[in-house]
Parts: C-alpha cells; sequence; structure tokens
C-alpha cells in the first residue's frame, strides 16, 4: 500500500505542476477557469479530498473511514464536474447553433462547416455535415475512402453557396471576414461564444 501511496501522490503533485504551467501560459485556459466559476472550486475541492482520503489509507490501519472520504473526495469531484462543464458549453460545443438549426432544416438543406469540424455537430443534427476547406483528424479517412462530396475545397463552396438551393453553415466569428473578402452574402441567425450559425439566404421576417 506505501507503494501506491507515494504513487498517487507523486501523480497528484505532477498533475498540479502541469497545470498551474498551463494556466501561466494560456490565457485561454484561465479564461475557461473564470467561466467555470464556482465549480472550478468545487473540482479541486473534490481533488483534495481525495488525495487526503489517500494519505490517511497509508497512515492508518482502519480502511473503512480513509475509504468513506475516497468516495466522497470522488463524487464531489463528479459532482462538481457536471455542474461546472455546462459552463464551457458556448466555447467547446455547438449544441445551441444545432438546436436552433434543427428547428430550420429541412430534408434537401445542406449544412457546412468552414475552417473547422465540429464532433457533436453530426450527433445533434443526425445527419452527413459538408466540411469546408479542412481536414484534421479526418485526414486519415480521405485517404482511405471517397470523401468528394462532403468534403471540399474552397471553389466548390462557393458554387454551393451561391446556388439555389439553402445552404447553412457553423464556423468561428473570424471566418466572417473571410466571407465578405469573398463577396458572399450571408446572414447571420445566430452566435453563440466563438461561433455562428450562418445562411444564404435571408431568413424570413
Amino acid at each position: 500500500m506505501r507503494g501506491g501511496f507515494w504513487l498517487f501522490l507523486v501523480a497528484t503533485a505532477a498533475l498540479g505542476a502541469y497545470l498551474t504551467v498551463e494556466l501561466a501560459r494560456r490565457p485561454e485556459a484561465q479564461a475557461d477557469v473564470l467561466r467555470l466559476g464556482s465549480g472550478a472550486y468545487l473540482m479541486l475541492a473534490g481533488l483534495l479530498l481525495a488525495v487526503l482520503a489517500h494519505f490517511l489509507l497509508g497512515r492508518l490501519a482502519t480502511v473503512t473511514r480513509p475509504l468513506a472520504a475516497l468516495a466522497a473526495g470522488a463524487a464531489l469531484l463528479v459532482l462538481a464536474l457536471g455542474a461546472a462543464l455546462p459552463a464551457l458549453d458556448d466555447k467547446y460545443s455547438v449544441k445551441a447553433l444545432a438546436l436552433e438549426l434543427k428547428a430550420r432544416l429541412l430534408p434537401a438543406d445542406e449544412v457546412t462547416t468552414l475552417r473547422a469540424y465540429y464532433q457533436d455537430l453530426p450527433v445533434y443534427l443526425a445527419r452527413r455535415i459538408t466540411v469546408v476547406d479542412w481536414k484534421g483528424e479526418l485526414e486519415f479517412g480521405t485517404q482511405q475512402e471517397d470523401v468528394g462530396g462532403w468534403m471540399i475545397g474552397e471553389a466548390e463552396f462557393r458554387r454551393r453557396w451561391q446556388s439555389p438551393n439553402t445552404v447553412y453553415m457553423i464556423t468561428e466569428r473570424e471566418n466572417l471576414d473571410w466571407l465578405r473578402a469573398q463577396g458572399l452574402p450571408h446572414y447571420v441567425l445566430k452566435a453563440s461564444g466563438d461561433n455562428v450559425l450562418l445562411s444564404n439566404r435571408e431568413p424570413a421576417s
């Protein structure tokens, strides 16, 4: 038990050091902590309680109480995660935009993303998404099968966007400048965090 006790403490210390360095060098990580609010303190409390429980496990012969403390710390950490992480939805999830889009979608409409791929979007919409000017983690798949119908470049995107069909797009706000520079008309339907939902058709009033 002693070996596991010290291994746990070393691993916890290493994790704490890593998180401290990441917070110091990444302003966006600091912003995420601020978004979490009190949830960040609850997660820290759960982690510290788990460490304390493990310390007691290494010191006491009777393990019933330390085990209970360890379970309580783990439960607190899980509850804190469940309560706090939704605060990051606007930044790391497109759920709000997907729900707005789902209410508007018709079977013939096309949904695109520009220079990004949102893993949760196909799940919320239950349909395939057209990815524009981006490969990322999907690059391996592009070498195994023909993806030309739904992974397209800028030229094909312009053709589809300017067609008579209704095309929607979810993308980061910074890409609005590119759309304007290309002379592509677009209408903002909803914004959430760093992302926006657009259409090539003016919404009905």
